[in-house]
């Protein structure tokens, strides 16, 4: 269902298929989408329909001081891994050797990229980068921050999940 709103980008403007009748308008997508929260339609909105808004991060800057609130992190640390877990969120990366395919071409056919081990997905942001922007040591990304950064991404994975049972539920004909 999330491919409906791929649709709504500025490229691809048009839910009529091809030699066909539309199945979908622009207002039975409007109508799905707000069932979800604030954040999560922001969300959905900047990963799909590629509108990238400062109230997107501003919220998620919030989200991450009022979810580790009783902890003793530093609010700068808090905005700038709540800042990277959007920005991996939204557009995570693929694999620069097979370009994203998973594939590398050889003589006779393909064979597996080594790389991605096929998956077609970039590597994740590093320790050592997340320890720089972080200004923590590798150490601590290890034990403390990588879990941290794994729950917010969990967070904008359920958004997703949210948002395709909001449109199987707001688009389901009759």
């Amino acid at each position: 269902m999330l491919n409906i709103l791929a649709k709504l980008t500025p490229k691809t403007c048009s839910l009529t298929p091809i030699g066909g009748k539309s199945e979908t308008s622009w207002e039975d997508v409007i109508q799905a989408l707000p069932r979800m929260s604030q954040h999560g339609k922001l969300f959905i909105f900047a990963k799909y329909c590629i509108h990238r808004d400062s109230e997107l991060l501003q919220l998620a800057k919030y989200e991450a001081r009022k979810r580790f609130q009783g902890e003793k992190m530093d609010v700068v640390q808090m905005h700038t891994l709540a800042a990277i877990a959007l920005n991996e969120a939204l557009s995570p990366g693929h694999c620069k050797k097979c370009n994203g395919s998973g594939q590398l071409p050889i003589k006779n056919g393909f064979i597996t990229c080594s790389t991605c081990e096929g998956t077609g997905r970039g590597k994740d942001i590093s320790d050592r980068q997340l320890s720089n922007a972080l200004g923590v040591s590798a150490k601590r990304v290890k034990y403390f921050w990588r879990a941290k950064l794994n729950e917010i991404l969990a967070e904008y994975q359920s958004f997703e999940m949210e948002a395709d049972e909001s449109l199987k539920k707001g688009l389901r004909r009759d």
